[in-house]
């Protein structure tokens, strides 16, 4: 089983999302790129779940990341 990825652009950032394959079933990484001028941030977690598939990882790891997004954003 190789590694899936999914890009997204989501309130001038850029989500990365990577399904990995492990012996439970699969977990997602994210990364959160934000671009301001010059200057580029990015924030990453690794999900601590198990997925049955790497599409629902990918869908949970799209879903954090834009919560992530949303709460930073809304501050």
């Amino acid at each position: 089983m190789n590694q899936k990825r999914a890009v997204e652009h989501y309130k001038d950032h850029e989500l990365i999302f990577t399904a990995i394959p492990d012996k439970d079933g699969w977990r997602y990484t994210i990364s959160i790129v934000t671009h301001k001028g010059d200057n580029s941030a990015v924030h990453s977690e690794q999900s601590d779940k198990a997925f049955g598939s790497d599409t629902l990882a990918l869908q949970a790891a799209a879903s954090h990341a834009r919560q992530l997004v949303d709460e930073n954003t809304s501050q």
